[in-house]
């Protein structure tokens, strides 16, 4: 046999032991910063340009200082920053770096620390051989350069008031958004040009970008400069066709006041200062000269127009449902025999006409009788038509409306053949047709004893108990109210009727009419 060796007892769980302060783990030291004043070197002032661009995108260096070398023209770039990162973005706009040591700046290795005495490189430069420039002059000596039309939300156009006319005319055409203002241009850097003054469209879409055929127009009309804008309160203005060394949105960084207009010559860079506010250019349209407007006076008689007569005509209507049957006297006896004891005989109700008959139900009959003419529910109100057929010329709701006046008091059906009219008001239920005389009823009343011991017990009759049930006409109420709705035209109403009353069907189907009739 083999032993059963007994259970060891479970082991007690050992308290959590705190780690002492020398056990535990060191906190993360920051990496050390090894701040120096960079430089870097360039031989064009685009590439000076754009090394500012990438000092103001990293915002490492929020200080900086531009430097010209008065003997050879090569610009300079000074800031102070880590030198790890300031030798990353020099290797990125391919610069020539240094690091200032006392009056030199001494050429970087690229590796290790950073040089600290003349004796260490050959190609110290002296800090007294750089002239102080601004960064408004280097953007100046870079200039800008021509670049694809791209597309846009907004332009600001400038051009002489004579020249505007023609402009506004075609955004307005376009469903554009256009405004103007007088402005005044003063040159932005010294030089012969004097100050001017012009017309600022600002011209908008009211969803998406401008059309680009009407972008690739106003940069190429002569008589316009087309400019894209940056910055976050519009100060800058660039012309679309051209772009500088450094990004639209640091450029905006640089306005210092007013707005700046960077083009190319011959309009050149100016500083723009509004004269106005921008107005509504919609409002400087108005009709021409030669272009009278004719009072017409209403015609003594109308015009014979030749209407074509308003025909019921066979076309699909796949998908229709049933709403109403129509029949004649000898079909009656067929609908008592079809109806009687279906659940449709509940609510179904028959509008007897003199030889034709209606049958309806509220919220449409939906299931597919074999016997009658099987209608849908055209509209507005109770206007039927056949299956398979529909009016030509089309008639719209409005006028169908007027023109048959179907309502709460008026049913009308069309066919092909001819037109009935019948009165809702005299619609009985279905049951009517096969529900003859009742049995007699004998009346038993209580006796005078048991009459004194209902006196006596006081039973509040006008309070049911919570097992009473409210009688049957009460519970059936709501069809009718549903088929009065119906026929007054409150489809909604008559579908929340259904909805509520566990009928999704028929719900679904005067939800179904509601939302037909409301389209225009």
């Amino acid at each position: 046999m083999q032993r059963i060796e007994p259970l060891s007892p479970e082991p007690v769980p050992a308290e959590p032991v705190v780690p002492s302060q020398s056990q535990r783990a060191p906190k993360p030291v920051a990496p050390e910063r090894h701040d120096v004043l960079f430089a870097c070197r360039f031989p064009a002032a685009a590439g000076a340009l754009a090394f500012v661009g990438v000092l103001r995108a990293t915002k490492a260096a929020p200080d900086l200082s531009v430097l010209r070398d008065g003997e050879t023209g090569g610009w300079w770039v000074t800031t102070e920053v880590d030198l790890q990162l300031g030798r990353q973005l020099a290797r990125m706009v391919s610069a020539t770096a240094y690091v200032a040591s006392g009056d030199y700046l001494l050429s970087d290795p690229g590796f290790g620390p950073p040089p600290v005495g003349v004796s260490e490189t050959k190609s110290a430069v002296s800090r007294n051989t750089l002239v102080s420039s601004d960064v408004v002059t280097l953007i100046r000596t870079a200039g800008v350069q021509r670049v694809p039309v791209r597309p846009v939300e907004r332009l600001r156009i400038l051009l002489d008031g004579a020249a505007a006319a023609h402009i506004i005319r075609r955004t307005i055409d376009l469903g554009l958004n256009v405004r103007h203002r007088p402005v005044r241009l003063s040159p932005l850097f010294p030089g012969p040009a004097g100050t001017t003054t012009l017309i600022e469209l600002a011209v908008s879409a009211y969803r998406g970008n401008l059309p680009p055929s009407l972008v690739t127009a106003l940069t190429r009309d002569p008589a316009a400069l087309t400019c894209r804008i940056a910055g976050s309160q519009d100060d800058l203005l660039i012309e679309h066709t051209v772009a500088a060394p450094l990004d639209d949105h640091l450029l905006a960084g640089l306005v210092d006041a007013g707005t700046w207009v960077l083009a190319a010559s011959p309009f050149g860079c100016r500083r723009l200062d509004a004269l106005g506010e921008f107005a509504d250019s919609a409002g400087l349209v108005q009709l021409g000269e030669d272009y009278p407007l004719i009072e017409e006076e209403p015609p003594a008689a109308l015009p014979d127009l030749q209407l074509p007569a308003v025909r019921v005509v066979s076309r699909r209507t796949e998908g229709q449902a049933l709403d109403a049957v129509l029949v004649d006297d000898a079909e009656l006896s067929t609908i008592r025999l079809l109806l009687e004891g279906d659940p449709l005989a509940d609510t179904a109700r028959i509008i007897l006409g003199r030889d034709r008959h209606l049958l309806v139900a509220p919220g449409g009959i939906l299931v597919r009788i074999p016997v009658g003419q099987p209608l849908y529910a055209l509209g507005p109100g109770p206007l039927y038509l056949p299956l398979g057929c529909s009016l030509r010329p089309h008639v719209p709701p409005s006028a169908r409306r007027e023109l048959f006046r179907a309502g709460q008091n008026r049913a009308v059906v069309l066919t092909p053949r001819s037109g009935w009219v019948f009165d809702p008001g005299t619609a009985m239920p279905v049951w009517a047709l096969w529900v003859g005389d009742l049995p007699e009823l004998v009346p038993q009343s209580a006796n005078d004893d048991l009459r004194q011991l209902l006196d006596d017990l006081r039973l509040d009759q006008d309070q049911p108990g919570p097992g009473s049930h409210p009688p049957d006409d009460e519970a059936a109420s709501w069809h009718e109210l549903a088929m009065e709705a119906e026929l007054a035209g409150r489809l909604k109403e008559a579908a929340d009727l259904h909805r509520r009353n566990a009928s999704p069907l028929r719900a679904a189907r005067l939800y179904e009419r509601a939302a037909a009739e409301a389209q225009p």
